[in-house]
């Protein structure tokens, strides 16, 4: 639109009796559909990430060009930043292959830090990642309070995943607001909620030693210390490459570099992530099964309820993170935020609810050892 009223607006200037200058330079004529290559790249994916939402329909808008007139060239560098822009080697950006998400009613900003398409395949429900800030500071909160209150430290890790979460929403609530083409944005979110259930994974990692301790070691198949060790350690072996891989995916983003790479790395995080709890759920369910009768006469039901069902929506929300990981950014998975809101916020939101009501340290105690833990034993 900007470059049609600067033609017509010389144009007419050049029709008057009294201007003597040169002819203005007229404005690209081409209809051809939008090209990645005049945008420059985009993280050394901006090519094949996201299948376009609408194929058939021709962009003209939102181009990147160096004057009113002139398109940039695809070889040129970044004016402002001098870093080289284009694909990455062996990306295609001709014709439909292009890929990338544009939408039409927020023009591109040109910033720096800017992609020259959305990266989430969509622009981010302001709605969502605003309720998503909100229902996590609550929840914070209430945490923090709770394990003060009942001086449960072994719980710890659980309010830190949900600081991470705030911080992830917020972001993404920026994107949604401001501007969806901003890099930072979109890093800062994609890092903090995709490691933060790996905190969340920790606090319910440390609920079934405090159930064995409250119910009785001759139920579980494994003492409390040992389940507590092994799943911290994997716990942080995830967390160590689900960082990682975030981290690296950002800078690599950020450099317009092949994330391929630290994609992997977060992948084999996750992975390892969802065989852990997959390992977790089949010891806790042996736990429980061998300990209905105390269960019921202890008057845990409803917490080792809500404690079985908040581990299965962790684990759900997990694997849908691998799924969308192995598919890749551009995926399905990552491109409809359907996807995200079922199955990446819900799961978290209701799993920390759920832990929130019944919170261990007031339903079970505020130590996972010690004494009363063979007192239990010998009663059992």
């Amino acid at each position: 639109m900007a470059l049609a009223c600067g033609g017509l607006f010389n144009t007419a200037r050049a029709s008057s009796p009294d201007d003597r200058r040169a002819p203005p330079v007229p404005p690209p004529t081409s209809s051809a559909p939008f090209s990645g290559v005049r945008f420059g790249g985009i993280i050394a994916l901006s090519a094949s990430l996201f299948p376009h939402h609408a194929p058939d329909a021709p962009i003209h808008n939102n181009e990147y060009v160096q004057s009113p007139f002139r398109p940039r060239p695809p070889s040129a560098n970044n004016p402002l930043t001098g870093t080289p822009t284009g694909p990455p080697p062996g990306v295609s950006t001709s014709g439909s292959s292009r890929g990338g998400y544009i939408d039409p009613n927020w023009p591109f900003p040109g910033g720096p830090n800017d992609a020259p398409v959305i990266i989430y395949g969509y622009t981010p429900s302001f709605a969502l990642a605003v309720l998503g800030v909100i229902i996590f500071a609550l929840l914070t909160c209430i945490h923090i309070f709770q394990l003060l209150r009942h001086r449960s430290w072994y719980f710890t890790t659980f309010s830190i995943g949900l600081a991470f979460e705030i911080v992830g929403y917020i972001a993404r609530t920026l994107s949604a607001k401001k501007n969806p083409y901003n890099l930072i944005y979109f890093i800062i979110q994609y890092f903090f909620i995709v490691t933060a259930p790996v905190f969340l994974s920790a606090g319910v990692y440390t609920i079934l030693s405090a159930l064995i301790h409250r119910l009785g070691r001759a139920h579980s198949l494994l003492p409390p210390k040992l389940i507590l060790w092994i799943f911290i350690t994997s716990d942080a072996i995830a967390t160590v490459c689900q960082i990682s891989g975030a981290a690296l995916i950002g800078v690599k983003q950020k450099k317009r570099e092949d994330p391929t790479a630290a994609n992997n790395i977060l992948l084999g995080g996750l992975a390892y992530q969802v065989f852990a709890i997959g390992i977790f759920i089949i010891l806790s369910g042996v736990f429980i099964f061998r300990a209905r009768r105390d269960i019921w006469k202890s008057g845990l039901v409803k917490f080792v309820a809500a404690f079985g069902v908040a581990t299965l929506l962790i684990y759900l929300r997990t694997c849908f993170r691998l799924a969308e990981t192995a598919e890749g950014l551009g995926g399905q998975l990552s491109t409809r935020e359907v996807y995200f809101g079922v199955l990446e916020f819900a799961p978290v939101v209701l799993a920390a609810g759920l832990l929130t009501v019944w919170h261990p340290g007031r339903c079970v105690g505020a130590n996972i050892s010690g004494r009363e833990k063979e007192h239990d034993e010998v009663s059992a």
